[in-house]
């Protein structure tokens, strides 16, 4: 009985795993293989080398890991300082269901844009005769346009707009699972608003904070058309994996993906170590 209700269960998620397997295994299992070909002119040759790896140490690569991972880190940051108090308002200070359901749609229209306009529009509002520069001469804060594009900060300002919902709402529904009694009680014992946040809601809170961080890192780091639209100059390990690809320098190129897997992989072991995402659950 146990037996069959198992193979039950297997049967059921068997397509689930077809499809992980063809769509996720199998293709990270041959870039993990293609990083230890050799490049050549059409492409790649079936002969191992460990010079794709070698290559990463290369100043250039160095210098662009260090930036994708730094870029990506700080807009993690600041989508996380912004995200986390809409959340908690959304979830304490707005009680009917109804106008909670109203606000998350109206944040989630406008991501039913596409993502190239989405991020294409922001030409208007950072440009030299855009919006911010027209606001600030006319409150007189700067007497020339200020250059706002091309930049770093252009990137994460892009960023944030494309993944800052993705880091509310794991973070809301995490709030709206805590128990409001666990505050409650840590109130009637003498605790200030600031410590029972300090010590219950935001520990408890803390899943939704790793989710919504593990989707803005990936996104990040794999994104290269925003840097390549808003960060002329700006060298990033995504933009780097675009160019080897288009190059043909396909075994460099997947040699450059599977360094940011490990490495975002390492991350998600060190988060989910200590922070038990079930609780989001």
């Amino acid at each position: 009985m146990a037996i069959g209700r198992k193979l039950s269960n297997y049967l059921l998620l068997s397509p689930a795993i077809v499809l992980l397997g063809i769509f996720l295994i199998i293709p990270l299992l041959f870039d993990i293989a293609l990083s230890f070909w050799t490049p050549s002119l059409t492409g790649y040759l079936q002969i191992f080398t460990w010079q794709n790896y070698q290559s990463l140490g290369l100043p250039a690569y160095q210098q662009a890991i260090a930036t994708t991972f730094t870029l990506s880190f700080e807009t993690v940051v600041v989508t996380l300082i912004f995200a986390y108090p809409i959340a908690y308002t959304l979830a304490y200070k707005v009680r009917s269901p109804r106008k909670q359901t109203l606000i998350l749609f109206a944040l989630v229209v406008p991501f039913l844009m596409d993502y190239t306009t989405r991020t294409i529009s922001w030409y208007p509002i950072l440009g030299l005769n855009g919006l911010i520069n027209a606001l600030l001469m006319d409150l007189g804060l700067t007497s020339s346009p200020v250059n706002l594009l091309f930049n770093q900060s252009a990137v994460i300002v892009v960023w944030f707009q494309a993944y800052v919902l993705f880091m509310m709402t794991p973070i809301f529904l995490a709030l709206s699972k805590i128990n409001p009694s666990l505050v409650d009680a840590a109130r009637s014992l003498g605790a200030s608003s600031w410590t029972a946040f300090r010590k219950v809601t935001l520990p408890l809170s803390a899943p939704g904070m790793v989710v919504g961080t593990i989707y803005v890192l990936v996104s990040t780091v794999s994104d290269f058309p925003t840097v390549r639209l808003f960060g002329r100059g700006i060298q990033t390990v995504g933009l780097a994996i675009a160019q080897q690809a288009d190059g043909l320098n396909w075994p460099f190129a997947a040699a450059l993906a599977v360094l940011v897997i490990v490495v975002i992989l390492g991350a998600f072991y060190v988060i989910i170590r200590y922070v038990d995402l079930q609780q989001l659950f």
